[in-house]
């Protein structure tokens, strides 16, 4: 390997644009149903890889912060904090997958909330995204 070369290349994200035909509704009539997704950086996977136990744990924490309170505040906090609770039963796989649509969405830019409705109304779109962003992660950078 020619570590010079490396070291002297720049780096730019691998970028795809994926055709979502079952979301037209929700683009403008002359725009293509495309969702452009890059693959994750070493450190945008790790955060993806610990989705689950930062999750976990900022439920803990909302728990201890509002043990007593009214419904209305515990809707409050949770929104404050970033906190998402689809059910108590979430499982990790789908975790991870919120998270990888949130990090690997170029356009739309995809918020948690939106990664949460997107599963839920059209999971097969939501598995099929964060393959192909695990897919370009898979593939690296692309060197200029």
């Amino acid at each position: 390997m020619d570590l010079t070369k490396f070291e002297q290349a720049s780096f730019k994200d691998r970028e795809e644009s994926v055709p979502v035909p079952e979301l037209k509704d929700f683009f403008p009539e002359d725009e293509k149903p495309v969702w452009v997704i890059k693959g994750l950086t070493a450190h945008e996977l790790s955060i993806v890889t610990n989705a689950v136990t930062a999750n976990a744990g900022r439920e803990k924490l909302l728990s201890a912060i509002i043990a007593g309170s009214s419904e209305e505040k515990v809707d409050a906090i949770r929104q404050a904090m970033s906190i998402i609770k689809v059910s108590d039963n979430i499982p990790d796989d789908l975790c991870k997958r919120h998270a990888t649509i949130v990090m690997g969405s170029v356009n739309p830019v995809c918020s948690e909330e939106m990664a949460v409705k997107l599963g839920m109304n059209f999971p097969t779109i939501l598995f099929q995204l964060s393959q192909k962003i695990y897919a370009l992660t898979g593939l690296g950078r692309v060197g200029e």
